[in-house]
């Protein structure tokens, strides 16, 4: 088998293995949070606003400044998506959506 040979099944390989990665990043991405940010809730049924605090994940009132709680996550540690939209702010309509949010930045 000659060198040019040689290259040329290298590269194959190498192509169908970054095809190969490319559908399995594309399967197995984490779904998207239906999150609404806090900028742009406008109908008034906002109970909490999740965004960072200290570089940790915390829980507001909407009409507070101070958080209700502070959780163990650390933002700095989470994708930078998420990261983004923690410094904004994420309205959350209800107790169940809270958990769920947490929870899943938890993960």
């Amino acid at each position: 088998m000659s060198s040019m040979s040689v290259r040329r099944v290298i590269l194959i390989a190498c192509l169908i293995l970054a095809g190969f990665s490319l559908i399995l990043a594309l399967l197995y991405s984490p779904p998207a949070r239906p999150s609404v940010p806090a900028a742009h809730q406008q109908d008034g049924t906002t109970l909490y606003i999740v965004k960072s605090y200290q570089d940790h994940v915390a829980v507001f009132s909407k009409t507070s400044e101070d958080p209700l709680q502070v959780t163990g996550i650390r933002v700095s540690m989470l994708p930078l998506q998420d990261q983004l939209e923690l410094a904004e702010g994420i309205a959350v309509q209800s107790e169940a959506a809270l958990s769920a949010l947490l929870e899943d930045y938890g993960n």
